[in-house]
């Protein structure tokens, strides 16, 4: 992978070039992109872009957005997107793609990604790109909203079904717990719903 003047990302091997933040005409987008990542078998690509042009409907704001792009296809898909169909209304980041490119983790400040999200701070979500839907993992125990803290430092199992994360959030797990460090590690499992805290002591 190569990085542009211009923010631009190319993907290399020996028989072709092919860039991820380049439009349908031919020219680059109109903004810095970076922090890429590449599913298992090289055909999906995600990455972050301050670009407003990379899908038919320009994001009239320059925040980091997360895009992923088919490279078989060349479709490209706006990933970081609001309830409304836009980009999110903050900055997103660190993206991860499951092996089979159809989970995408990242990380975002936007508040408007799914409903209950009040707490005015970065979470950590998943989306399904088959399905196009988005799901917040940092989520209270009562699964009512996003938690009360910061979560980051996400990893997204090779399978897209767990998640483990860094949370200050103390309402994550429904059972109380005064003995909460400032922070914790939790891993949430898609499939069943369910938040654990993995950084307890053992009995």
């Amino acid at each position: 992978v190569s990085v542009s003047d211009d923010g631009g990302l190319t993907w290399h091997n020996a028989q072709r070039l092919t860039s991820g933040s380049i439009l349908p005409d031919g020219n680059w987008g109109d903004g810095h992109s970076e922090n890429s990542d590449i599913s298992a078998d090289g055909r999906f690509v995600a990455f972050v872009s301050e670009a407003t042009d990379l899908t038919a409907n320009p994001q009239p704001a320059r925040l980091p957005q997360i895009y992923v792009r088919d490279l078989l296809t060349g479709a490209m898909q706006l990933a970081s997107r609001s309830l409304s169909g836009g980009g999110g209304n903050g900055p997103s980041g660190a993206p991860q793609l499951s092996e089979d490119g159809r989970y995408l983790l990242f990380e975002s400040d936007a508040s408007d990604l799914v409903d209950g999200d009040e707490n005015k701070t970065k979470d950590v979500f998943v989306r399904d790109l088959q399905e196009n839907r988005t799901f917040a993992i940092s989520v209270k125990g009562d699964g009512t909203g996003t938690g009360n803290g910061i979560s980051g430092s996400a990893r997204l199992s090779a399978d897209g079904h767990f998640v483990v994360f860094q949370s200050s959030a103390a309402n994550l797990i429904v059972t109380a717990d005064s003995n909460l460090a400032p922070s914790e590690v939790y891993v949430r499992s898609l499939e069943q719903g369910l938040t654990q805290r993995i950084s307890q002591p053992t009995i």
